[in-house]
C-alpha cells in the first residue's frame, strides 16, 4: 500500500505517515495524506488492532452479500471453513464489530449460540473438535458498516452515482464482513459473491465467473480466487465503472488479462496511463519470478482513498501515476503472494515494494533513473526514527512511518545488495519469492534473512540486526595519511563513527574506500566492525584523494573534520573602486593532516590568502577573503576549500557593489562641471543626457571645443535649461595629476574636497591667479569641491597634484577664509567667459569687419 506524508499535517495530527514520492503533488495531495492520517488514525483509536485465534485454522472463506446504496446497508453470510489445531476444541472467537449484528450462526449444519462483543463474537459449538479436524461455520448478519467515513468500508459517490469500495489494512476487515483478522492466516481459497444494483459493476478478487440478472433491477457478481489470501486483502469495488483490458503475453501462446475498471470521468486518463502494467508485469517476472496469481488476472478498480492498496489480483487506485502502479504490482510479489506474518515485519510488504519500484525504474530507464529515485529514498530515511521492526503496532505514526518502513526499508534492501553483490542479492530474492515455505503464504524477517544467508554463505546477522532492530544510521568521520614504501605506498586509514543511539553503538558494515591519483584510481572494500578502527592499504600509486563510499550505498552521515568560522562571510555593502577583508577561521576535528591543494573563490570579485597550507589534526588556520566590487549588485560567491579529507568544502560569502554616487545640482544656462569619479562609461550622452549644449572644453591655443568622451581631471562647460540634479557613478578619486599649459586651464575636482592651499605644483610657485568657480558668474573658491570645474592660471607648463588623503575636513573651510582675505590685495583676472558669450564676441567682431 502507498501512501504520503506532509510534515505540516503529521506535526498538526502528532504523528506521521508514510512516504511522499512524485506520485501527487499540490491540493490533491494534501487532501489524500489528511485522508490516510484520519483513516489510520481512526482504525487504530477504536480497533487496537486484533488478537488473533491461534486454536484454528482457516481453509476457505465464502462472502455473499448484498449491497445497497440506498439504504446504505449490508446484508448477507459468510461461510468459513477450519481446522482444529488442538484437541479438545470447544470455542472459538472471530473478529465483526458491533456495527453489525450476528443473526445466527451454524456450525456443521447445526445452528449454535454464539455472544458478540465491541469488536469480536464468540461462538460455541454444539461439539468438541481435535486437532487436524475440520469445521464449517456459517454466519448470517447485516447492517451499515462502522466506518463512520474512514474508508474500511466506504459508500460515497462519484459524479452523483453512487460508489462503493472496501480497504481493509490492516485491522479493518471486520468492519464489514465476520473473519479471522490477522495476516498470518491465510484461507486457500476464497469465493466473493456481491448481489447489487444491475446497473454497477463489482470488481474483487481473482476470476470473475458469473454475473446473473436476477429480474428485480440487480445482479449477482461472484469472484473467485484461487489463492491463498489473507482477510484484509479481500476486497470489493462498486460503482458504473467502465472497463478495458490490457494483455500480459508471458509465452508465445499465453496471454492474460490485466482487466481495469476505471470512472467513466477518468477512462482517457486511465486508458493513456495504465497499459504500461504489462511493462512492469515483465520486468517483476523477470527478477522474480512470473506474475503470481496469472491463471486469474491483474487489474485496477478505482477507489476514493489517495494512493493505492495492493489487493490481490485487482489493486484499488486513487490514481494513474507510473510509481503509484509499480508499488502496488510490486506488492503482489512481497504482500499478497509472500505477505508479512505479523505487523511489526510490516517493512516487508513496504520496505520491498518501494524497493522494487526503484528497480523498475532502474530496467525500464537505466542506472540514472535508479540512483536518483534511492536518493530521495535515503534522504527520507534519515529522518526516520525508531526501528524497522515496529514494536508497537498500535502507533500508527511508526506502523505506517514512510521514512522508516517505506523509505528505510527500502534502503535496507540498497545497502543489502551491495553488501551481498548483485547476482547473489537477485538470486536470494528470487529463490526467496519462489521458496515453498513462504510462497503463497506469510514470512518475517529471520525467513529472508535465512534465504539470503543460504545464497551468499556469509553471516548476516551483523546487518539484519543493525539495520531492522537497530535505530538511526553511522556518522563516519575518516582521515589517512600516506607512506612510500619499497614498491607502492601504504595508506592508512582511520575511521570513527557515532550513531546517536545505543541501539546501536556502531554499525558494522563493509566500506568501499575510492583512492584517486592522476589518471588513476582504485576501490578496495575494508570491513569496519570496530567503533573505531585503522586500516594500511598498499597502493601502486600516491593517492591524491581517498572517498568513503564514493557511490552512496551506505545510508550515513559524515562527521565533519571541516569546519569553518564563521559559517558565512556577509560583506554587507561595499563602494566600487575599495575592498573589504573579512577571515575565517578553519579547524581540522579530523583522524589525520588536512591538506589544503586549493583555496579559491568560484567569483571574480573574491579573493583568498593563503591559497594553500596544512592544518595538523586539532589545528586550526586563519584564511583572508577580500571582496573588491566591480560594479552595482548583490554579490554571492563560494569560497571553496580543496583538501584531502572528502570532498571540497565551501563557505558562501555575500555581498553588494555599489558605485559611489554623488548628486550635483546643476543651474540654469552655463555650469562649470567636472567628473567626481572614474565612470565606467564616460560618455557625455551618458553622464548630462539632458543637457542643451555640447560639453566644451578648453585648450590656451585653440579655445573652446566639443567632446563626447570625458575625462577625469578635467573641466567642461554644460548647458541647461532648467535646473537639474546630476549623479555621478564610478571609481572613486583621491588624488589626480593634471597637465597644465601656460595661460588659462579648466581642471577638475576629486571625490572629496580638497583646500586649493593643497595644490602641489611642479614647477613650484607656477600659480598665477586665484582658483574660479562659475555659479551665474566666476567667484572665487577656497576649495576644490566634487563635480565642480575650476579656472586656474599657470605662467609656464607644468603639473599640478590633487591629493585628498591627507587632508582633514576642517582645513577645508579655514583655508579658503585665508585666501580670501589675500585676494583684496591682489589685481584680479578673470578667465575667459563662457562658451556662448565667447561665441557671440566672435560673431560681433566678424561683422565689424564688413
Amino acid at each position: 500500500m502507498i501512501k504520503v506524508v506532509s510534515l505540516l499535517l503529521s506535526i498538526l495530527l502528532c504523528f506521521s505517515v508514510v512516504v511522499a514520492q512524485e506520485y501527487f503533488n499540490g491540493d490533491d495531495e494534501k487532501i489524500l495524506i489528511k485522508n490516510e492520517i484520519e483513516r489510520y488514525k481512526h482504525r487504530f483509536i477504536t480497533q487496537q488492532g486484533t488478537l488473533a485465534d491461534e486454536r484454528y485454522d482457516v481453509t476457505y472463506y465464502k462472502l455473499d452479500i448484498t449491497v445497497t446504496t440506498s439504504p446504505q446497508y449490508i446484508n448477507g453470510s459468510v461461510e468459513m471453513k477450519a481446522i482444529s489445531k488442538q484437541n479438545g476444541l470447544t470455542t472459538i472467537t472471530l473478529d465483526l464489530m458491533n456495527s453489525l449484528i450476528v443473526d445466527s450462526v451454524i456450525v456443521d449444519s447445526t445452528s449454535v449460540a454464539f455472544s458478540q462483543q465491541s469488536s469480536t463474537f464468540d461462538v460455541t459449538f454444539g461439539r468438541t473438535y481435535n486437532l487436524s479436524e475440520e469445521f464449517e461455520v456459517m454466519i448470517y448478519y447485516r447492517g451499515v458498516p462502522g466506518n463512520s467515513g474512514f474508508g474500511s468500508f466506504e459508500f460515497s459517490s462519484h459524479s452523483g452515482t453512487p460508489w462503493v469500495w472496501s480497504l481493509s489494512e490492516p485491522y479493518g476487515a471486520k468492519d464489514w464482513w465476520p473473519c479471522k483478522d490477522h495476516p498470518a492466516d491465510k484461507a486457500d481459497s476464497a469465493d466473493i459473491i456481491v448481489t447489487c444494483a444491475s446497473t454497477f459493476r463489482v470488481g474483487s478478487n481473482g476470476k470473475l465467473l458469473d454475473v446473473v440478472d436476477n429480474g428485480n433491477g440487480t445482479s449477482t457478481h461472484h469472484w473467485k480466487e484461487s489463492y491463498a489470501i489473507p482477510t484484509y486483502l479481500i476486497s470489493i469495488a462498486i460503482t458504473n465503472y467502465s472497463s478495458f483490458s490490457n494483455w500480459f503475453h508471458y509465452s508465445s501462446t499465453d496471454s492474460m488479462e490485466v482487466l481495469n475498471y476505471v470512472l467513466p470521468e477518468h477512462l482517457a486518463n486511465a486508458q493513456a496511463n495504465l497499459p504500461r502494467t504489462v511493462d512492469m508485469l515483465e520486468i517483476y517476472s523477470d527478477l522474480f519470478g512470473l506474475y503470481p496469481f496469472i491463471t486469474e488476472k491483474y487489474g485496477h478498480s478505482e477507489f476514493g482513498w489517495g494512493g493505492g492498496m495492493e489487493h490481490q489480483t485487482m489493486t484499488s487506485l486513487g490514481g494513474f501515476s507510473e510509481g503509484l502502479v509499480a508499488h502496488e504490482l510490486a506488492h503482489q510479489w512481497f504482500g499478497d503472494m509472500i505477505t508479512c506474518r505479523d505487523w511489526p515485519n510490516i517493512w516487508m510488504n513496504e520496505g520491498f515494494a518501494t524497493y522494487l519500484t526503484a528497480l523498475y525504474y532502474e530496467q525500464k530507464y537505466g542506472s540514472a533513473s535508479y540512483w536518483g529515485y534511492m536518493t530521495g529514498e535515503m534522504n527520507s530515511a534519515k529522518t526516520a526514527v525508531g526501528s524497522i521492526y515496529v514494536l508497537d503496532t498500535n502507533n500508527i505514526g511508526n506502523l505506517f512511518s514512510g521514512s522508516l518502513v517505506y523509505a528505510k526499508g527500502a534502503t535496507v534492501l540498497h545497502m543489502l545488495r551491495h553488501v551481498i553483490g548483485d547476482t547473489v542479492f537477485f538470486t536470494s530474492m528470487y529463490n526467496y519469492a519462489n521458496d515453498p515455505l513462504f510462497k503463497y503464504g506469510t514470512a518475517v524477517t529471520e525467513d529472508f534473512q535465512s534465504v539470503c544467508e543460504t545464497v551468499s554463505g556469509k553471516d548476516l546477522d551483523y546487518f539484519f540486526t543493525e539495520w531492522i532492530y537497530g535505530e538511526k544510521y553511522p556518522k563516519y568521520i575518516f582521515g589517512w595519511n600516506v607512506q612510500a614504501v619499497s614498491g607502492g605506498y601504504d595508506v592508512t586509514i582511520d575511521i570513527n563513527q557515532t550513531t546517536g543511539t545505543s541501539n546501536p553503538t556502531f554499525f558494522t558494515m563493509p566500506i568501499d574506500f575510492k583512492f584517486t591519483a592522476t589518471g588513476w584510481d582504485t576501490t578496495v572494500t575494508l570491513f569496519n566492525n570496530q567503533q573505531a578502527q585503522s586500516f594500511i592499504v598498499t597502493l601502486s600509486h600516491e593517492p591524491t584523494s581517498v572517498q568513503l563510499d564514493p557511490d552512496n550505498w551506505i545510508l550515513k552521515d559524515f562527521a565533519k573534520a571541516f569546519s569553518a568560522t564563521p559559517a558565512s562571510l556577509p560583506f554587507g555593502t561595499v563602494k566600487v573602486g575599495t575592498s573589504k577583508t573579512d577571515s575565517i577561521k578553519v579547524k581540522n576535528n579530523g583522524l589525520s593532516t588536512m591538506t589544503f591543494t586549493s583555496v579559491a573563490s568560484d567569483l571574480l570579485q573574491y579573493t583568498v590568502t593563503p591559497s594553500t597550507g596544512s592544518i595538523n589534526m586539532g589545528d586550526s588556520m586563519m584564511f583572508y577573503v577580500t571582496f573588491t566590487p566591480t560594479g552595482d549588485g548583490s554579490k554571492t560567491g563560494h569560497i571553496i576549500f580543496t583538501h584531502n579529507v572528502g570532498t571540497p568544502d565551501q563557505v558562501t560569502a555575500t555581498a553588494f557593489g555599489l558605485w559611489p554616487r554623488y548628486t550635483h545640482k546643476l543651474a540654469l544656462n552655463w555650469n562649470l562641471v567636472s567628473l567626481p569619479v572614474k565612470p565606467a562609461d564616460p560618455r557625455k550622452s551618458t553622464i548630462f543626457p539632458t543637457a542643451s549644449s555640447s560639453a566644451f572644453a578648453f585648450t590656451g591655443e585653440g579655445g573652446y571645443f566639443t567632446v563626447d568622451s570625458l575625462r577625469a581631471g578635467e573641466a567642461y562647460w554644460i548647458k541647461y535649461d532648467a535646473e537639474t540634479n546630476v549623479t555621478f557613478m564610478g571609481y572613486m578619486r583621491d588624488n589626480d595629476t593634471i597637465d597644465v599649459k601656460a595661460g588659462w586651464n579648466l581642471i577638475g575636482s576629486l571625490t572629496f574636497p580638497l583646500p586649493v592651499d593643497a595644490v602641489i605644483s611642479e614647477p613650484i610657485g607656477i600659480i598665477t591667479s586665484n582658483f574660479f568657480g562659475y555659479k551665474v558668474g566666476y567667484t572665487i573658491t577656497d576649495s576644490l569641491r566634487p563635480s565642480q570645474g575650476y579656472w586656474v592660471k599657470v605662467n609656464q607648463d607644468g603639473i599640478l597634484i590633487l591629493d585628498s588623503s591627507a587632508v582633514t575636513n576642517n582645513s577645508v573651510g579655514q583655508i579658503g577664509r585665508s585666501l580670501i582675505h589675500e585676494l583684496k590685495e591682489k589685481n584680479l583676472e578673470f578667465p575667459p567667459v563662457p562658451p556662448t558669450e565667447m561665441l557671440e564676441y566672435k560673431s560681433q567682431i566678424e561683422q565689424k569687419r564688413f
